[in-house]
């Protein structure tokens, strides 16, 4: 009989396309069929914008101008409260133009070195509080 073995995730082998999309629910663990996952992630997503330049050149400032959905823009000069000066960020809003009660993510993608750095924005009430930009 086989012995089970835990593998970490940053050893598993990078693909292209799958089958499945393995998930956690709960304690459980499971299986989604890609078309499913698919379908899943479409009814979530209510629009992509691509929006251009970042409004008051202030990443702080993309939830005041974006209704909620995802928006892509393209940065190409010294930005407000940005990592890096010439690249791609995605937001992912959940709530609606100027609303500090909901979240938000900012991915920002970094074509010529390769990486992605991502922080999150809360909102609490009176203002969008944001983590500190991580590299993932």
């Amino acid at each position: 009989m086989a012995e089970k073995q835990d593998i970490a995730m940053n050893q598993f082998q990078i693909v292209t396309d799958a089958d499945y999309v393995y998930v956690e629910k709960g304690n459980n663990q499971g299986k989604i069929k890609k078309s499913d996952f698919i379908d899943i992630v479409k009814r979530y997503i209510t629009s992509v914008r691509f929006a251009g330049g970042i409004p008051d050149s202030d990443l702080n400032s993309i939830y005041k101008n974006e209704e909620s959905g995802i928006s892509i823009y393209s940065i190409s000069a010294a930005i407000l409260n940005s990592p890096a000066t010439y690249s791609f960020c995605i937001n992912i809003q959940r709530s609606g133009k100027g609303d500090v009660i909901a979240s938000q993510r900012i991915l920002q993608i970094v074509p010529d070195d390769n990486l992605v750095n991502l922080r999150t924005g809360k909102g609490d009430g009176e203002k969008i509080v944001y983590t500190s930009w991580r590299r993932i």
